[in-house]
């Protein structure tokens, strides 16, 4: 399908290969077209609603801590206690990582060694539940670059590698006793 649009005045006008009628269309259509490929690229890194979140896994060396929402909206430990989590601390996780937004690309890397991503430093994991659906949504996180402030991510459904403020590492627990 091969889409014409031509200006006239302050008016666009709209038709298509397949038809036959020219439309008169609103403005905003040809404001995106002004924009380059990378000012209108998706740059979240995972695209989720965080209140859908039910279960949250983090992976840091020999730290691996679970978390999963009861249905009171309480998270609790997914270990023998099942001992409550602090709330407030694992869902503004969880915000940080929907909000999660590249500062760059890295398009076709050559190798996931060379960032870091091979043995990740860290590795996220959010379960979401949608109308009884349940998806995973994961992130590889790489070598920080203290010199911009940076570190690289990794979704692995994505074959591109995101550069990130590395800002969010801050409100990574040490360990499981920092959400309580």
């Amino acid at each position: 399908i091969v889409f014409s649009l031509h200006k006239q005045d302050d008016k666009i006008y709209a038709t298509n290969s397949l038809s036959t009628k020219i439309i008169l269309a609103d403005t905003a259509a040809l404001t995106e077209l002004d924009k380059t490929p990378d000012e209108i690229r998706e740059k979240s890194v995972v695209v989720f609603n965080s209140w859908d979140a039910h279960r949250l896994r983090l992976k840091k060396g020999d730290l691996d801590i679970t978390v999963d929402k009861d249905p009171e909206g309480n998270w609790h430990f997914e270990d023998a206690a099942k001992a409550e989590a602090d709330r407030s601390k694992v869902e503004s996780f969880i915000r940080r990582v929907e909000g999660l937004e590249a500062a760059g690309f890295i398009d076709s890397p050559a190798g996931l060694a060379a960032y870091g991503l091979e043995a990740p430093q860290l590795e996220i994991a959010v379960w979401t539940k949608d109308n009884d659906k349940e998806t995973e949504f994961r992130v590889l996180v790489g070598r920080e670059e203290p010199e911009t402030n940076q570190v690289v991510l990794k979704n692995p459904d994505l074959e591109h590698l995101f550069r990130v403020d590395s800002a969010f590492l801050a409100d990574v627990p040490k360990e499981a006793a920092d959400w309580k």
